[in-house]
């Protein structure tokens, strides 16, 4: 989950990678100057040695952090047996 402070302009991308292929791809166009949230989630069974990696992608034109406040922007992996 990645949170945008408010900014009208431009797209958001949030996504997940393993291994070099994208497996999740979320992406906004924030309609008016409210806060947006891109969800990217996935079930995949990994191996030994996988790399998994999020990326995140704006197009505002101008520097536009994502919000790091608690529970705001995180990353979570989970084992099911």
């Amino acid at each position: 989950q990645v949170s945008w402070p408010t900014n009208a302009v431009g797209i958001r991308y949030a996504g997940i990678t393993i291994n070099g292929s994208t497996y999740w791809n979320d992406t906004l166009t924030p309609s008016s100057a409210n806060a947006v949230v891109n969800h990217a989630h996935i079930k995949k069974n990994l191996a030994a040695g996988d790399l998994i990696r999020c990326y995140v992608h704006q197009t505002s034109g101008g520097n536009l952090a994502i919000t790091g406040a608690a529970a705001a922007t995180s990353f979570s992996v989970v084992k099911l047996w």
